[in-house]
């Protein structure tokens, strides 16, 4: 049986199946399934007594098979938690998993995590009466949009109309970066507007730096300074879009530059801001970026606050004119 993550909640009030598989990769809503589906367990199974598995290869199937045939020694009811981290399923994986999800093991349930699955890579195991098969796809516009303003109204009495457009925006219709976002609005819901453009600003940041628009980059540094952002919001914007880029180099070593990107998941509008970083930074200065990246933290923590922002302002122009190391 499949069924979409929208229809999850409704589908687990009513019962809750043996074996649930959860694909599609969009990380935020695999871990809100997996949240969902085990809290409707977690009352009858100890979270202790939850076994973790990682499925790379043949061999980790073994694995699994013995902890199947063994009992639980304090529960009555166990949880297997399989998490498959390769985009295929190769014939004796299958075979595997077609024995799983057909005869599982007494008193035990069962959550597999497949991100970078399809329906396709299942085949006719899709159909097995024992198995829930939860599919994950991105929220369209106006379905993430409503989601937004859902959760904003769990704790502001009034949210303005343009409140959860402009958090779609900012996050570009990524769940996990949205949820962040409402996450920190929580921290200090009574100015959401100031705050959310706080959060523009900061989100500046990364189309800035892959651009190399150094003068950008100086203005929001000396303005989020000035309005005494919290500096390690401000890094953590160098930080994340640096290891992107590290990521994106050494994908390339072995991909295409689309495939590349569509493996990171780098959305195709920003494509080609990662083209002319890419032409800017090598993969050396990029790792040098992120290690300027480590020592501007430890400033953060060990010394006034002035020395991070004036890091902060050389990591930028080494960012925009990557020459020389600036750690240090």
């Amino acid at each position: 049986m499949q069924i979409k993550f929208q229809a999850l909640a409704g589908h687990l009030q009513k019962s809750t199946a043996t074996i649930y598989m959860v694909i599609g990769n969009e990380p935020y809503l695999q871990d809100e399934a997996a949240r969902m589906i085990l809290a409707n367990v977690i009352p009858s199974v100890a979270r202790d007594d939850v076994s973790v598995f990682h499925i790379n290869q043949a061999s980790d199937w073994q694995e699994v098979e013995t902890e199947c045939l063994q009992l639980s020694l304090f529960q009555e009811k166990r949880c297997l938690d399989l998490r498959m981290e390769k985009a295929t399923l190769d014939a004796a994986g299958k075979k595997q998993l077609q024995a799983l999800v057909t005869s599982p093991p007494k008193d035990t349930f069962i959550l597999i995590r497949a991100p970078l699955w399809t329906l396709k890579t299942l085949g006719t195991i899709v159909n097995e009466a024992k198995l829930i098969v939860v599919t994950l796809t991105a929220f369209k516009e106006a379905e993430m949009t409503q989601w937004i303003d859902n959760r904003l109204k769990t704790f502001l009495t009034s949210p303005t109309k343009t409140l959860a457009a402009q958090i779609y925006q900012y996050t570009q219709n990524n769940m996990l970066a949205a949820h962040q976002a409402i996450e920190r609005l929580m921290l200090t819901p009574d100015n959401p507007d100031l705050f959310m453009q706080a959060e523009f600003e900061l989100f500046e940041i990364k189309d800035a730096l892959l651009l190399g628009n150094l003068e950008k980059l100086l203005t929001i540094l000396q303005k989020s300074a000035q309005d005494k952002t919290e500096i390690i919001l401000v890094l953590w914007q160098f930080t994340d879009e640096l290891r992107t880029l590290l990521s994106l180099h050494l994908a390339l070593k072995t991909k295409s530059f689309s495939d590349a990107c569509q493996h990171i998941g780098i959305w195709q509008s920003k494509t080609g801001l990662y083209q002319q970083a890419l032409k800017r930074m090598s993969e050396n200065a990029t790792q040098t970026a992120l290690l300027t990246c480590q020592h501007i933290d430890e400033t953060i923590k060990s010394k006034p606050q002035y020395f991070a922002w004036q890091k902060l302002d050389r990591l930028a122009l080494y960012c925009c004119q990557p020459v020389e190391c600036v750690y240090g």
